[in-house]
């Protein structure tokens, strides 16, 4: 787990840019880690992370998926992300199902999100009040998989990060 974790931040670190100058693990809550960023000059940002509990499908088993909800301080805005552990088919959408809900999430390169902030508002709120999300992917070589991951904890984890990062509208 803590190599997972180490894995998450070093890829976050290089998702948001070399100017990152302190990323922390605030908290741990089952299935969720919380994390806190600060930049100087900058509003903070928050997130809570995740790994698959199951990995599906036919592409390489060494990836490390995963699933982000980002925060920022000062503002209501809340994002979520979902890294598949492969570059996504161009132009594709990404499937997710939180129990049994289905929502589509548009890619770029290696990460994918959501089309509005309405949509992660949603998508959000499926995920408090559920126990299980399913992510299929599909990678510019052809593969697809189906990750699984458990949400327990998310709850906890989002108030800690709500916490950490809170909006001046709170």
């Amino acid at each position: 787990m803590k190599l997972k974790i180490f894995f998450l931040a070093f890829l976050f670190t290089c998702y948001l840019g070399s100017e990152v100058r302190a990323q922390t693990v605030d908290g741990i809550y089952y299935d969720w880690t919380v994390f806190e960023i600060d930049e100087p000059g900058k509003a903070k940002k928050c997130y809570i992370a995740s790994f698959p509990k199951k990995q599906i499908g036919n592409h390489n088993k060494l990836r490390e998926p995963y699933v982000l909800v980002t925060r920022y301080e000062g503002r209501k805005l809340e994002e979520i992300s979902v890294y598949c552990g492969y570059e996504y088919k161009l132009n594709s959408k990404i499937y997710i199902s939180i129990d049994g809900k289905q929502f589509r999430l548009f890619t770029k390169q290696i990460i994918a999100w959501a089309e509005t902030s309405k949509d992660d508002k949603t998508i959000i709120q499926n995920l408090l009040k559920s126990k299980i999300l399913k992510v299929r992917g599909e990678s510019a070589m052809g593969s697809y998989s189906v990750d699984e991951y458990s949400l327990r904890g998310f709850t906890r984890a989002y108030k800690r990060m709500k916490d950490l990062c809170k909006s001046s509208e709170e």
